[in-house]
């Protein structure tokens, strides 16, 4: 990887599996094809340290065998940015009585020394991560800080993110209203 590259990708079956209790995934090692460019990761406690302030992009996935009730309950991601900051939500209703999936994706903007985790919540009993290697994961890329590039261009990358805060219906007709900014880099939207 170039000096300049900042990347986390932890892989395989996590330990330490606290569902619903607000504790990150853990994985005891970065398991195959993982890699952490800046050595951020804590194999004890699931947190990623950012070494340098900029725009991430966060990507945590999972796999997870139990008894579960069709209809009732759901899996579910919370990314963390700092141990309270939730910047990335994603659920996913339970469609087999015997196992569940949810990925969650977003992008924050952070400065040097915070931390990132991904924290799993599911609704069942017996719940343990299951699949192969690639069915778990927890990925952390920098996308930009501003910095100039080798090629001498100054990069800023160009993203936003924004939320409803509004109850809608949907409609293949009709837009959504995303009413709230979150951040948008070059007021784009």
């Amino acid at each position: 990887f170039p000096a300049s590259t900042v990347a986390l990708k932890v892989m395989g079956t996590p330990t330490a599996a606290s569902f619903g209790s607000g504790s990150p995934m853990i994985f005891p090692s970065l398991g195959r094809d993982g890699f952490d460019t800046n050595n951020g990761y804590n194999f004890s406690t699931g947190l990623y340290t950012v070494p340098v302030s900029g725009l991430y992009r966060v990507i945590a996935q999972m796999s997870v065998s139990g008894t579960f009730t069709l209809g009732s309950g759901q899996a579910a991601f919370y990314l963390i940015r700092n141990g309270t900051d939730s910047f990335g939500h994603s659920g996913y209703p339970v469609t087999s009585t015997a196992g569940c999936y949810a990925l969650s994706t977003a992008m924050v903007q952070c400065n040097a020394g915070d931390t990132l985790q991904a924290n799993p919540e599911v609704v069942g009993s017996g719940q343990a991560f299951s699949g192969p290697d690639y069915f778990n994961y927890f990925e952390v890329e920098l996308v930009s800080n501003g910095a100039s590039s080798s090629s001498g261009s100054s990069g800023p990358v160009v993203a936003a993110r924004y939320s409803a805060t509004t109850a809608a219906s949907v409609s293949f007709t009709s837009p959504l209203n995303f009413d709230t900014a979150e951040f948008d880099t070059n007021n784009a939207v």
